[in-house]
């Protein structure tokens, strides 16, 4: 779902709707309301954890640092 990988067949359902199906914009809709967690400590190390936990809040939303710090 996140992207890593395009399927060679089958469906992705998400709330009953075929993500395989979705357009670009549909697709980082879906991504906003999901999290995903790396397996083996895959974060960024040249950020801070706190820079690592903001990330997705720095790509998907126009909230102030201050607002992403409480949230992170």
């Amino acid at each position: 779902m996140v992207g890593l990988f395009e399927p060679d067949e089958g469906e992705i359902l998400y709330n009953g709707e075929n993500f395989t199906k979705m357009n670009q914009n549909e697709k980082t809709e879906i991504r906003k309301q999901i999290g995903m967690l790396f397996r083996g400590s895959a974060l960024f190390d040249s950020l801070t954890v706190q820079e690592n936990v903001m990330f997705p809040l720095n790509m998907f939303t126009t909230l102030a640092n201050q607002k992403k710090v409480e949230k992170g």
